[in-house]
């Protein structure tokens, strides 16, 4: 085998090899963000439940506000 044939070979060993870490990384990566573990699917059960708890305190805040409002124009009326 003279030297060209064999550099040839050696390229496309480290071609091939590339190729196949390239495709072990990207079949890793996929398989994880397909199976999410199970504290990142805890941590956005959590995230609902506080953005539903949320929502529900500025309810509450409003209505109080509301509430605040009619009491100081009654006193208002009263005076």
């Amino acid at each position: 085998m003279n030297d060209r044939t064999r550099s040839f070979f050696v390229l496309a060993a480290f071609v091939l090899i590339f190729l196949l870490a390239y495709w072990a990384h990207n079949a890793i990566n996929d398989s994880y963000l397909l199976n999410e573990p199970e504290h990142v699917k805890a941590v956005e059960a959590a995230n609902d439940s506080l953005e539903t708890k949320i929502s529900e305190l500025r309810e509450q805040n409003s209505a109080l506000k509301e509430q605040i409002e009619d009491m100081q124009e009654e006193d208002t009326d009263e005076k």
